[in-house]
């Protein structure tokens, strides 16, 4: 989504062939521990950019259910500055078990439904 124009305050690096930010894991682990402990969530109501943004993610919902493809769009897109052109191809040797065919399917359809 921040390839997308949505701003998160979470910056990501590259680690063991995928984008990685160790504050989103820290805030993913400590929401997980909060919903275990049984602890009640406040009501949130959403402001108009964060709305934009789950419906952005609604419209993109049928890729990331796949933790596979999940992780291919977002590690082509963490690479695609950088690759320009030949992120497809530099996919195909750090995560050899997707195909060239599959990967070019899967960003195809990823950038239909965020136009």
């Amino acid at each position: 989504m921040k390839s997308k124009g949505v701003d998160f305050r979470y910056n990501f690096s590259w680690y063991v062939r995928r984008p990685y930010s160790s504050d989103l894991d820290n805030d993913g682990f400590y929401f997980m521990k909060t919903l275990q402990a049984g602890t009640r969530m406040d009501e949130y109501e959403p402001t108009p950019s964060e709305l934009a943004v789950i419906n952005k993610i609604h419209n993109v919902q049928k890729i990331l259910n796949d933790s596979n493809n999940a992780e291919l769009v977002a590690s082509y897109l963490y690479l695609q500055p950088n690759y320009q052109g030949t992120s497809d191809r530099e996919l195909t040797i750090g995560k050899p078990r997707f195909s060239l065919e599959y990967v070019n399917n899967i960003i195809n359809e990823w950038n239909e439904l965020t136009a």
